[in-house]
């Protein structure tokens, strides 16, 4: 006995296109979470999120928030920096269609706190100058502008 095919009709291209990008949506999930000190408690705006080995990056919102969208699924390396700040690695397993929380706690740079826990600043140079009494105004001796007299 031979088996008979039915009939086959070609497929749009648009339907082609729709299901191939609900695949690419399908394999692909988002992480997101919120990123704090972990001294002051207080949640970090403007912190570079990132998927490590990726060009996957969004800053921090205002309270500390970030979402990265269309994330492959599976293992994922999450890379947080701030300036001053010790860059953290987290690993991740993003679940393909769907959504992973992983919120993030940025500590000082070990090498800018002191034994007693205070804060070390890199050396800096404060500067002034004064104005020689030549460049001064003549007619006043403080240096400062005349004041108007009615």
């Amino acid at each position: 006995m031979i088996p008979i095919l039915g009939c086959l009709a070609p497929i749009p291209a648009s339907a082609a296109q729709s299901s191939s990008g609900a695949a690419v949506q399908s394999a692909t999930g988002v992480v997101e979470g919120r990123v704090q000190n972990a001294v002051t408690g207080r949640y970090v705006s403007h912190a570079r999120v990132s998927v490590a080995q990726t060009d996957q990056m969004v800053f921090t919102d205002e309270s500390g928030y970030y979402r990265l969208t269309r994330v492959r699924g599976g293992p994922a390396v999450i890379e947080v920096f701030f300036t001053g700040m010790e860059t953290q690695r987290t690993s991740v397993t993003v679940p393909a269609g769907g959504n992973v929380t992983q919120n993030v706690s940025l500590t000082i740079l070990a090498q800018q706190v002191g034994q007693d826990g205070t804060v070390k600043l890199d050396p800096f140079l404060v500067g002034a100058f004064k104005t020689p009494m030549a460049s001064r105004s003549p007619s006043t001796s403080s240096g400062l502008p005349p004041t108007s007299r009615m």
